[in-house]
């Protein structure tokens, strides 16, 4: 379907950013919770609802993706730690795939990719929360964790906090298994009805908010008018491309045209060339006869010297001829290397 200005983006990995948005359409401001945060753009599920002019708390303990975070997400809250049932330290596996930086030792190990340890803070959601955003309301929490969802949400308080939605990553890293069953009853019995599983997360919905509940009957479809991050950057990159090639078509196109131009100059420079051995010829049987002149008048004496003058005279009347041929013609290869050099130069200029 071909997406209109007003198309939503999708970011997140499974569109689940599409259904948060049907849930809080038209709202231009909320605030989010994020815990694993992530990419500020790639796979996020915030990514959209930030250019709409929302905010959040971003919890992320890899280095390489807070630094990012901090960077590009001026409005929110950014927090280098990790949060957990209770205050502390905690062992953090920073696999050299981001995503799959884990607090879970078994799954660094699984996912079969080098991996550095670090000690990293550790806070409850609840103390977080508290210190960030005591009075705001919390349209969406998203965790994802990587096996560590139960420690986030045994230190989140859901009777002083309760998110309008929760999702949550609900299959192990990189497999089809489903994981809820270590944690799922924590939010069952805090009034949370899971209203949706979309192959990868869960949704949950607070009970007082069950009339948001048809939001999750359908998955994303056409009617929800969006695209993806990736066909957008593939479609920009796509229309450069073509402006690039146009203007490359544009300087051949002119390049031709200097190439004709100079080729024309060539073939009169070419033309030149007899004109110039004819007066190469010229003057060396003018300077053959001037010397032959010469002798004969200093063996005949000063009696020549009336003949003498005459060929003086034919002397400088030929060489004034030559000089003006000479003069044409140098104005003529002139010409050509003056257009040649401007042309050489706009094209060095242009590259």
């Amino acid at each position: 379907m071909g997406a209109s200005q007003s198309s939503m983006i999708s970011y997140a990995q499974n569109f689940e950013d599409v259904i948060l948005a049907r849930v809080f359409n038209g709202q231009n401001e909320g605030f989010y919770v994020d815990v694993g945060a992530g990419d500020p753009v790639y796979l996020s599920v915030t990514k959209w609802f930030y250019d709409q002019g929302w905010s959040g708390i971003n919890i992320e303990p890899n280095a390489a993706l807070f630094r990012k975070l901090t960077a590009d997400r001026l409005r929110d809250v950014n927090l280098n730690c990790g949060a957990g049932a209770e205050r502390g330290e905690a062992v953090f596996f920073e696999t050299e795939i981001p995503e799959l930086s884990t607090f879970d030792q078994r799954l660094a190990a699984s996912a079969q990719v080098k991996y550095e340890k670090r000690s990293v803070r550790i806070l409850p959601l609840t103390e977080i929360v508290d210190q960030y955003a005591k009075d705001r309301t919390i349209d969406f929490l998203k965790i994802d964790v990587e096996g560590w969802e139960r420690q986030v949400l045994t230190g989140l308080d859901l009777r002083r906090h309760r998110p309008t939605v929760i999702t949550i990553e609900a299959t192990s890293p990189q497999t089809r298994i489903e994981s809820a069953t270590e944690w799922d009853s924590l939010l069952l019995q805090s009034d949370y009805a899971c209203v949706c599983f979309d192959g990868l997360n869960k949704f949950y919905l607070a009970g007082e908010k069950s009339d948001l509940k048809r939001h999750f009957a359908l998955p994303p479809n056409v009617f929800d008018d969006f695209q993806t991050d990736r066909l957008v950057k593939t479609e920009a990159c796509l229309a450069e491309t073509q402006a690039y090639l146009a203007k490359a078509n544009a300087y051949l196109a002119e390049t031709q045209t200097h190439l004709a131009k100079t080729q024309a100059e060539l073939v009169r420079a070419n033309a030149a060339r007899p004109d110039l051995t004819q007066l190469h010829t010229l003057l060396t049987e003018v300077v053959g006869n001037t010397t032959r002149s010469t002798l004969a008048d200093s063996k005949s004496g000063c009696g020549q010297n009336v003949e003498q003058d005459e060929n003086i005279e034919e002397l400088h009347r030929s060489l004034g001829h030559a000089t003006r041929i000479l003069h044409s013609r140098k104005a003529t290869l002139r010409h050509f290397f003056a257009l040649n050099r401007a042309w050489i130069a706009k094209s060095f200029w242009r590259r």
